[in-house]
């Protein structure tokens, strides 16, 4: 199962997962968007909410990383 699939194991993801995720969505979207007029991924997770999740993830990290260090 992956991030895409169950949106839940986004609440553990580490930073190494998210860049790998959103790697994969950049390269595939690239891939659809060379057929013309085609909705790729990374439009398709805009509008579903995913993408906002994962910046929401980033925040999380972010917040978590300056906890450790104050």
């Amino acid at each position: 199962m992956t991030l895409v699939e169950n949106p839940k194991m986004l609440e553990g993801a580490d930073i190494v997962n998210i860049q790998r995720l959103l790697t994969s969505i950049i390269r595939s979207d690239r891939h659809v968007m060379s057929t013309k007029g085609a909705r790729g991924p990374l439009t398709i997770l805009i509008e579903k909410g995913f993408l906002l999740k994962i910046f929401y993830r980033l925040e999380d990290i972010l917040k978590e990383k300056r906890t450790q260090f104050t």
